[in-house]
């Protein structure tokens, strides 16, 4: 029926259009309470001289984006795409966030949000300029972790490697002790490179292991334990070695104070067990009791792979009580 026809069996008003409404509305329609897939939108055809029509999903779609929403609340949003200007997740007091799900069910998902700001501040993540499409992966740190940044606006790319990086890492562990010296109060140890040149540090402590009566016995847990050495030295972890020595941080009580120091080819050498006994080394043969400050170079220098052991330097036997020590090898590349 055309606009212009009369309002009398269409409404009770003059205009034609709210009669036009007024009459669909009274007579063919009722609220559809509960929107679903499928259903259809009652429309005025601004082309058709107005005339009662409707519109489906896509009819509707093509109405709004043909117009600026300037302002809208959308609970669930589930069509596959979507292009906003701004979007903002809660409000000023109200926390909002915004979650990303990979392709796969259940498999979790990226959440973005923030925590209070010292201010009233906006943060902007700003993506630079790429000359390439990048893929940028963030990797399981393995546990709760933070991000390092940096106020270099260079842009310059970091192209250092993982091991190269952890090198600049103090905690880097170069040794690690055997089972036989378990005991000991405490021990660390370390590798520092700059350069070509490495410095390879270990700080031992003897307090609570077991030296015998027998000269030239290596050191280690009570019982005679087995694999009673301090590490392993290796040209990977500490270079080509070109020197070392050992400094008395605490003067050796409860067992022999005169101590030196060995490698050997294999791990196992055990507590109470003669160092001779093995493929050895002497890398610092003392000749006396060692006193705290005592610096005293080697004079050798354990193979590369061999494995440090601290043995008797006199036939006196007992469980120290103290007794730290601080060897150093010296390497290059």
């Amino acid at each position: 029926m055309p606009l212009s026809a009369g309002a009398a069996n269409q409404g009770a008003t003059i205009n034609r259009l709210l009669n036009r409404l007024n009459y669909a509305m009274s007579n063919d329609a009722e609220d559809i309470t509960t929107a679903a897939t499928g259903d259809y939108v009652m429309m005025l055809d601004a082309s058709d001289n107005y005339e009662i029509k409707y519109a489906d999903a896509t009819n509707v779609a093509e109405l709004i984006s043909g117009s600026t929403v300037t302002a809208l609340t959308v609970t669930t949003l589930t069509a596959t795409t979507g292009n906003f200007t701004n979007i903002d997740a809660g409000a000023s007091g109200t926390a909002g966030t915004v979650d990303v799900f990979p392709s796969t069910a259940s498999k979790g998902k990226l959440q973005i949000a923030v925590t209070d700001q010292t201010g009233d501040t906006t943060v902007t993540l700003q993506i630079g300029a790429m000359a390439a499409a990048r893929t940028i992966t963030l990797r399981d740190p393995g546990a709760a972790a933070t991000i390092v940044t940096t106020t270099d606006t260079t842009g310059t790319a970091i192209t250092s490697t993982v091991a190269e990086l952890n090198k600049l890492d103090d905690s880097v562990v170069a040794l690690s002790k055997g089972a036989g010296v378990s005991a000991t109060e405490s021990y660390g140890a370390g590798t520092f490179q700059n350069g070509s040149f490495w410095i390879t540090r270990l700080i031992v402590d003897l307090t609570g292991l077991v030296g015998s009566a027998t000269d030239l016995d290596i050191i280690g847990n009570t019982g005679g334990a087995a694999s009673a050495h301090w590490g392993q030295i290796t040209a990977a972890l500490s270079g080509t070695l070109v020197g070392g020595q050992v400094t008395c941080l605490e003067v050796p009580a409860g067992g022999a104070d005169d101590i030196d120091f060995y490698s050997a080819t294999v791990s196992t050498g055990a507590q109470d067990g003669a160092i001779g006994d093995l493929t050895e080394t002497a890398l610092l043969t003392r000749g006396a009791a060692w006193a705290a400050g005592d610096v005293k170079p080697m004079t050798g220098l354990p193979p590369a792979n061999d494995y440090l052991y601290i043995v008797n330097g006199e036939a006196v036997g007992g469980t120290y009580t103290a007794g730290k020590f601080l060897i150093e090898f010296f390497g290059k590349t």
